[in-house]
């Protein structure tokens, strides 16, 4: 989290929406979000290059050779890009930080240019081709920092060297580092003479930089974040240790088979907590090998977790990930995760799959978001009844039901975004046949954020029944939702209902399951 040891700025900066917004975000201590951890070392070893969102901003800044802090800020207005220079100070990742809007000339027109305060390096925010490079001439004669492409993407971190022409240089590109080691990831790209202007200054830019505050950024903010930042152990019910492997996570290929039926967890999660997940796994046999290599440390079928920045995508996996080693390629998993007492706060995903017979299948996201629960509006409590049935071809042995509602006309007492399961949700489902076990109903957030992941609202029921001998086709349970204040019940066509069932004869059924509202 970002700690305040002071603030002030300069009064000729009032009118700078730069200064404003970088004060303000520190002013309200947003931290660096868990996921945007876009890190890269130059090969020479004297910079450390970030590109990671800060507050509502994106910094595109290095941690230079000897403590200082240089680059760009990106504004979320679309305005034109401005600079930072920051002093060390004592203790871990602590700095005096000052801003500057870019270098305008005689004409008024703006530069994209900055020289820093100490006058050691020149920073700049210039477009070249469809490209934005965010880079920096440092007192060496190098140039270091990122490219944003045109095309869209993750920017990519650049590291050149002067050759013997006036502004000329062999250029070397790497994408953001997501695994140890990350030594030897800039590959040359091409030797580049930049115009001859580029870098010049304007005389009249003066030296228009002003204190913005002292800044602690987050622990490990220029260090590759691995899996046990987020997450110190895992364990199983039974209580089977996780083993941690070390380096990239596993990757599956195209056509990956998707071996995770669902998840049930917490979506809210705090620092030195756990957060207790139930997973539905299914065998993936007959699936081609060739869509991924298992790793060569893995033997047998194994549940994957790794951790993801935004998704689940190779560039956004941390380097590391836990290994469970699995007795069967299909069933129920009870799996404690234990959260690191570091965990910032901020939004970063789990991703879960499964390997089996050299096949790694696709991820399942799980959101997390690390801070405060979301409140819940006013209710009238039991408002709202709803009959819920299976339809099958023969009888069933077990079944387990999903059934996601309108949140912004329904809801159930309780939240799954602390804590185990909730009594008073338990409560609110009625089962209508003699089974012999029926799991507590459980209300989670598994949907309505961002490419399918979680929203922080509570929307989907799961509850499961099963039967020693078997039981008919018919209604399952009765389920009592509360209606939101001054909101009508919704119409049941709004409900969908999904169910994995497994007939009398032990194999999966065709079964499907409805929804009506009660008497």
């Amino acid at each position: 989290m970002i700690k305040i040891a002071g603030c002030a700025h300069s009064a000729r900066f009032g009118a700078r929406g730069f200064v404003f917004a970088v004060v303000a975000m520190i002013l309200v201590a947003v931290p660096a979000r868990a996921g945007d951890r876009g890190v890269q070392f130059t090969p020479d070893g004297k910079r450390v290059l970030a590109n990671k969102d800060v507050g509502t901003e994106r910094w595109a800044i290095a941690l230079n050779a000897d403590g200082t802090v240089t680059g760009n800020v990106f504004r979320t207005d679309g305005g034109m890009p401005a600079f930072i220079a920051c002093d060390p100070l004592a203790g871990d990742n602590a700095f005096a930080c000052f801003g500057a809007d870019p270098c305008s000339d005689d004409g008024g027109v703006a530069r994209g240019i900055q020289r820093t305060p100490d006058g050691e390096r020149v920073l700049v925010s210039k477009d070249v081709g469809p490209d934005r490079w965010a880079i920096t001439l440092n007192g060496d004669g190098t140039v270091t920092g990122n490219v944003f492409r045109g095309g869209g993407g993750a920017p990519a971190f650049l590291a050149c060297d002067p050759l013997e022409a006036a502004n000329s240089f062999a250029c070397f590109g790497a994408d953001a580092c997501n695994s140890a080691p990350c030594d030897g990831l800039f590959s040359f790209i091409d030797d580049v003479t930049l115009p001859a202007e580029f870098f010049e200054v304007p005389a009249s830019c003066g030296a228009p930089f002003g204190f913005l505050a002292n800044v602690t950024l987050p622990d490990g903010f220029f260090a590759l974040q691995v899996a046990e930042d987020v997450v110190s152990s895992i364990a199983t019910g039974d209580g089977v240790i996780a083993v941690l492997r070390i380096g990239a996570a596993p990757i599956p290929g195209l056509g990956a088979p998707n071996p995770i039926a669902g998840v049930l967890g917490n979506t809210n999660v705090s620092p030195g907590g756990t957060n207790e997940l139930d997973i539905f796994f299914s065998g993936f046999a007959g699936a081609s090998a060739s869509t991924a290599q298992r790793d060569s440390q893995s033997t047998g079928a194994a549940l994957v977790v790794a951790i993801g920045d935004e998704a689940c995508a190779p560039t956004d996996l941390v380097s590391d990930w836990f290994e469970v080693p699995l007795d069967t390629a299909s069933g129920q998993l009870d799996l404690s995760v234990s959260f690191s007492e570091a965990l910032e706060d901020g939004d970063f995903v789990i991703c879960i799959t499964t390997i089996e017979d050299g096949v790694i299948g696709e991820y399942f996201v799980v959101q997390q978001t690390a801070g405060e629960s979301p409140t819940t509006p006013g209710v009238d409590e039991s408002c709202f009844d709803v009959i819920v049935d299976i339809a099958a071809s023969d009888d069933i042995l077990a079944a387990a039901f999903f059934l996601e509602y309108p949140p912004d006309a329904l809801s159930m007492p309780g939240s799954q975004f602390s804590g185990d399961l909730v009594p008073e949700t338990a409560e609110r489902a009625t089962f209508l046949m003699p089974f012999t076990e029926a799991t507590p109903l459980a209300d989670f957030d598994l949907l309505g954020g961002p490419e399918g992941g979680q929203d922080g609202l509570d929307e989907t029921l799961f509850f499961a029944v099963t039967a020693d001998e078997s039981f008919p086709p018919g209604d399952v349970a009765r389920i009592s939702f509360d209606c939101v204040a001054g909101v009508p019940p919704p119409p049941v066509n709004e409900f969908i209902c999904t169910v994995t069932a497994v007939g009398s004869g032990g194999a999966n059924s065709n079964a499907t399951c409805g929804v009506r509202a009660a008497p």
